[in-house]
């Protein structure tokens, strides 16, 4: 697998991905820098032998149906790819930390008032929702719950003959 993002969350998911059997490549960082913890640095990727490519990003994702490599190559101080910096990768998984952004979906769903400054649910100074029974914490654990079982939910079979 190949990384993309070296926050505390990618460097963590690094070790997390290693421990569980994955072979992980390299993690890349558009910056030229990390934005995690030193010791996250050495704990989840000195430790483990994983490279870090600082101003390094994906460029180009290879496979049809199903991931089968990506192309990274250096960035110049604007971010833009240098021409002539690229590497690929062979890998079935590319992990993308490059930022946490809400899922409201399901609140909005649930007919939770949303605030159209944020995207995000509206509390009260109690941090309670418009739905009386539902604080963010319970909706938190009810958003992760959702993933959780979308990303469980039984794979399609494989299609057998290509897209027309």
């Amino acid at each position: 697998m190949v990384i993309l993002g070296s926050g505390d969350i990618g460097l963590i998911m690094a070790r997390r991905m290693t421990l569980e059997g994955a072979k992980v490549k390299v993690v890349a960082e558009l910056m030229p820098y990390s934005g995690g913890l030193k010791r996250n640095i050495v704990q989840c990727l000195n430790d483990y032998d994983i490279p870090l490519k600082l101003s390094h990003t994906v460029v180009d994702i290879r496979g049809k149906g199903r991931l089968e490599g990506v192309t990274l190559a250096a960035v110049d101080e604007r971010g833009k790819p240098i021409p002539g910096t690229e590497e690929d990768y062979t890998c079935d998984t590319l992990l993308l930390s490059v930022g946490l952004i809400p899922e409201n979906e399901l609140s909005g769903g649930m007919g939770v008032e949303m605030s159209r400054v944020t995207s995000g649910p509206i509390v009260n100074e109690s941090l309670e929702t418009s739905i009386e029974a539902f604080s963010p914490v319970e909706m938190c654990f009810m958003s992760m719950t959702w993933w959780i079982l979308y990303l469980r939910r039984p794979r399609q079979p494989a299609r057998t003959q290509p897209d027309m």
